[in-house]
């Protein structure tokens, strides 16, 4: 059973990587004057404040440390507002080293954070156990966040962990 959640893990993973590559590489498509078709250039979107927007890549690398785990991972926003996004991650902690998927589904600021994990390696506990993944996120900015999640797993683990994506 581990193993189908494992496989199921890496499959959900896949398929948003290929949900979130076709949503924001293409584009409405136009007609040149010779009938070629081209995706439509994207315009940049104003901030909150009405400055212009230069987000940059949609994929970004983030580090996050905590209490007693520390971890890096990639992050991957969906749609033109990035108010949401998936990140597949590495954590190391004081003696287990698990791979997370989660997705932080909500707002500008705040998110519900739902996902997966495996663990990968460890001291203590089973070798291939796996979690449920539930919390909350608060993003200060692009670049800063605080995670709150618990691993709903035996035993339940309480992570409090602060991200700084570049």
């Amino acid at each position: 059973m581990k193993k189908i959640l494992l496989v199921l893990l890496f499959l959900s993973a896949s398929a948003f990587a290929d949900l979130y590559v076709d949503s924001v590489y293409t584009g409405p498509k136009h007609t040149s004057a010779i009938g070629e078709e081209s995706a439509a250039p994207k315009e940049e979107s104003a901030c909150v404040s009405g400055e212009k927007d230069d987000r940059g890549s949609p994929v970004r690398f983030f580090g996050e440390i905590g209490l007693l785990d520390l971890g890096v991972g990639l992050r991957f926003y969906i749609g033109e507002t990035w108010h949401q996004y998936m990140q597949v991650s590495l954590q190391f902690d004081w003696n287990i080293i698990r791979i997370p998927a989660v997705w932080h589904l909500g707002g500008e600021n705040f998110h519900v954070i739902l996902g997966y994990s495996a663990n990968v390696a460890a001291a203590a506990y089973s070798l291939f156990s796996t979690a449920f993944i539930f919390g909350l996120n608060y993003d200060i900015n692009r670049h800063v966040g605080f995670n709150a999640e618990v691993l709903l797993s035996a035993p339940t683990s309480i992570l409090l962990d602060v991200q700084l994506a570049f």
